[in-house]
């Protein structure tokens, strides 16, 4: 199998950052853990201190960041560079979560927030890792 990518592995627990760094290994991916739990790859990309910052997030195929931040000043979905660029953003209710769909709905990108789960067709494709193959 080709590597497909990097992937550090940061968790509290012991015997789940050895499961996913098992598990992501047998897949193709290079993982890098973090024996004592913390991050040893840094860069804060965004500071949205004092408020609330994104709580879910997606990637598409070009390394894009697409942000469901829930600061009370301006919540919505973020979209950086993978430098943390500012490149578009969506205005929504307070989100929780942006996806993206798989197949031919690779191009849409799906949002819940407040009560509703909305979604919007962008020109760019979400970021798949690979299916198993049978």
């Amino acid at each position: 199998m080709t590597r497909a990518g990097c992937i550090l592995v940061v968790d509290d627990d012991v015997a789940i950052r050895e499961m996913l760094a098992e598990y992501l290994t047998s897949h193709g991916f290079a993982v890098a853990l973090a024996a004592d739990g913390t991050a040893k790859f840094r860069k804060v990309l965004k500071d949205y201190s004092p408020e609330d910052g994104p709580d879910g997030c997606i990637c598409d195929k070009d390394g894009n960041i697409y942000a469901a931040v829930r600061a009370e000043s301006r919540p919505g979905i973020c979209v950086y560079s993978p430098e943390g660029k500012e490149l578009a953003y969506i205005k929504t209710e307070v989100p929780t979560n942006v996806g993206f769909g798989r197949g031919k709905e690779a191009k849409t990108l799906y949002i819940t927030a407040g009560k509703g789960l909305y979604r919007i067709k962008l020109n760019r494709e979400g970021y798949q890792l690979p299916g198993k193959k049978y």
